[in-house]
């Protein structure tokens, strides 16, 4: 039985398969797998980023924009994926699972231990096996349809996935089959083209027998096997069935992109099967080579030491080529040709006169990968000790080398950059919570649903004015300072999206703020020590300084405030502070009322009961007649005032005092009353 080779697509609303390949583009991102290491460039003007993965890659691809890796990892291959190249996370349903085998054609399929995953709408989803045994090669989706193709000794099943159980859908008796890549099941049974149909019926295409002579995603070939001049072309939408003026058999046909091209009697000819009428035109020399163009309809015609370019169908003409190649990039200023493995690269803006534009690599390196990236030109080659070396050039004429890093950048939440070494290279993504201004000039602040972090960003190198509340995802390096921050080099570190918000924590006086540093929190205590540009909150736990802008224009002593804040540590002050928002702060302004002492109330008046009187005998009026002698005090000096007594000048006084004494007596009680009896 001839070898059953099958290839199976995605349609639709499925993604498109890059194969294999030592540099990629995933989310306009370069990345470059380099001997055992992921790079990713973020953007020219920076250097280019080494991925923390834990263990050796073994081989990149990408599918519908999503980067897959493989990762050997002491001895056991794990599958990771990445969705901007530098970060590298576990397949869902696979994590740490070891894989036993893949198929990274169409559609993906992994298979473990314990069970096979297929890849659909960039998710992935566990499906039982048809058949014990079967093989990742022979399952494949067909539009919203998920299939198998079994083939067993004289019979080919398609078996039909209903979501949890496989259905038998058709057979065929078959002695001699080849599996066809086309978009439904299609193979060649004992000579005859069958295609599954959506009817779940296996349908004969073409009544000739064919043989099949070469497949792709979108074309596949064949020819008569007993009438040399049939030649039938299978497409997505069409089956086209020609018959050609030749007589020589068509020993070979190879299909670059829509163009086909076969081979008789040692000449390639193109078939522009397109036509009402078929036409065959023969390549210009006898022999040859054909090379395709990445991404174009172009092709470049070796014979000898003769080259020819083709943009369209029989237009060949002259190319001046000076080395081989076997490789052909269409770049935005012209085309760049080399050859896997060689030394030499060329360059022609028109396409057809080439000149040499080598670097300063060794005669002996090796090309791997070549690929236009944001107006430059990296290649990857391996030097004489086949290291991998990259280069990159924006015009051409120089190459300069590439200095790879060492150091990984790490892709963590918040609060696990928070708890990373000093000196660690971060991307972090988050919400800005607070502008360079509000508790320095030179930083601002990051949040996620983790935790919150310092960005410092040296006023020297730049700011970047209005970005509170929008997303930013931050590349630097964590400081070893007490207060933790992410460095930055320059604004553009800082990449700002959309409008975003995380609102404030609510806590009190009493919960732990050292546990808040970098949050964005919201408070509610009384103000003390207010000053002009900060208050103290108060409470009976803690003390902790509020910096606020004007702070007496806010607040008096004692006033109660409600805000939200940044929380932080200050190495200034070696103390955990608040930055306060100033649209944020609610006053409740402390009502004082005046407390007066009490007014004194005149002393009661002493009165004396008398006895009766009789009206007829009137009492008779009694009149104290009150005397006073004034003796002049000049030059007296033979009566002094008896030790103990007050003196006469100061009875005045005493008497004042005494009266206010007494008004005290009646407010104060006894203690002043044993004051005053010592009078």
């Amino acid at each position: 039985m001839k070898r059953q080779v099958w290839l199976f697509i995605l349609f639709l609303f499925l993604p498109t398969v890059s194969l294999a390949a030592d540099l990629e583009k995933v989310e306009n991102k370069l990345v470059i797998k380099a001997g055992e290491k992921q790079y990713r460039l973020r953007a020219n003007a920076k250097p280019f980023q080494l991925a923390a993965i834990n263990g050796a890659v073994l081989e990149q691809f990408v599918i519908g924009g999503e980067l897959f890796v493989v990762v050997d990892r002491i001895g056991e291959k794990l599958l990771l994926r990445s969705k901007d190249g530098l970060g590298y996370y576990p397949v869902p349903g696979l994590t740490n699972e070891p894989i036993l085998e893949y198929n990274r054609q169409k559609p993906l399929l992994v298979r473990t231990n314990s069970k096979v995953l297929l890849y659909v709408r960039s998710e992935f989803t566990e499906i039982t096996e048809p058949i014990v045994g079967s093989k990742l090669d022979q399952f494949y989706l067909s539009s919203d349809q998920f299939y198998y193709l079994d083939l067993q000794a004289g019979k080919v099943t398609v078996f039909g996935w209903a979501g949890d159980v496989w259905n038998r859908l058709d057979e065929l008796d078959c002695l001699e089959v080849t599996r066809v890549t086309a978009l439904l099941p299609t193979v060649v049974c004992d000579g005859k083209l069958f295609q599954h149909s959506t009817g779940n019926t296996f349908i004969q295409l073409s009544s000739a027998q064919l043989s099949l002579l070469s497949s792709s995603d979108t074309l596949s070939v064949f020819v008569g096997q007993t009438d040399i001049s049939i030649v039938v072309i299978l497409t997505p939408s069409e089956l086209i069935e020609l018959t050609l003026p030749i007589s020589s058999p068509i020993l070979f046909a190879k299909i670059l992109g829509n163009r086909v091209f076969l081979e008789m009697e040692n000449r390639q000819y193109e078939l522009d099967y397109g036509r009402t009428i078929p036409e065959l035109t023969p390549a210009p020399a006898e022999g040859g080579e054909l090379v395709a163009v990445e991404g174009t309809s172009w092709l470049y015609f070796r014979s000898g030491s003769e080259n020819w370019l083709t943009t369209e169908f029989g237009s060949w003409l002259p190319a001046t080529i000076l080395a081989g190649y076997d490789r052909a990039n269409k770049l935005s200023s012209g085309v760049v040709l080399w050859k896997y493995e060689s030394a030499d690269i060329q360059f022609s803006a028109d396409g057809l006169s080439f000149s040499l534009r080598n670097g300063s690599w060794a005669r002996s390196a090796k090309f791997k990968a070549l690929l236009e990236h944001n107006q430059e030109v990296f290649l990857l080659l391996l030097n004489s000790s086949l290291a991998p070396n990259l280069y990159r050039t924006a015009t051409l004429n120089s190459w300069s080398r590439v200095t790879l890093p060492t150091k990984p950048t790490h892709q963590l939440s918040v609060r696990e950059a928070r708890l990373a070494l000093a000196g660690t290279l971060l991307e972090l993504s988050g919400v800005v919570t607070a502008d360079q201004g509000l508790v320095s000039d030179e930083a601002f602040y990051l949040q996620d649903q983790t935790a919150g972090i310092q960005v410092f960003l040296s006023r020297t190198k730049g700011v970047i004015p209005n970005i509170k509340d929008k997303t930013a995802l931050v590349t630097g390096e964590l400081s070893s300072s007490q207060t933790k921050r992410i460095i930055i080099d320059s604004p553009d570190d800082a990449i700002i999206g959309g409008v975003a918000a995380i609102d404030p924590a609510d806590v009190s006086m009493s919960d732990e703020l050292q546990q808040r540093l970098g949050e964005k929190v919201a408070l509610n205590s009384t103000a003390t020590d207010v000053e002009s540009d900060y208050f103290t909150l108060s409470s009976q736990l803690a003390h902790v300084k509020a910096h606020l802008t004007e702070s007496k224009t806010y607040l008096s002593e004692g006033d109660s405030i409600q805000f939200s804040a940044v929380v932080d540590w200050n190495s200034a002050s070696e103390a955990v502070e608040t930055w306060v928002f100033p649209e944020s702060v609610v006053v409740s302004r402390v009502q004082t009322t005046k407390t007066e002492s009490p007014k004194p109330q005149p002393a009661p008046v002493k009165r004396t009961t008398q006895p009766a009187v009789s009206k007829s005998t009137p009492a008779p009026a009694v009149v104290a007649a009150a005397t006073k002698k004034i003796t002049p005090i000049a030059n007296q000096t033979s009566n002094p005032e008896p030790v103990g007594s007050i003196p006469s000048q100061h009875q005045n006084i005493v008497t004042a005092l005494l009266s206010s004494l007494g008004l005290l007596v009646a407010s104060n009680g006894r203690r002043f009353q044993r004051l005053l009896s010592r009078y």
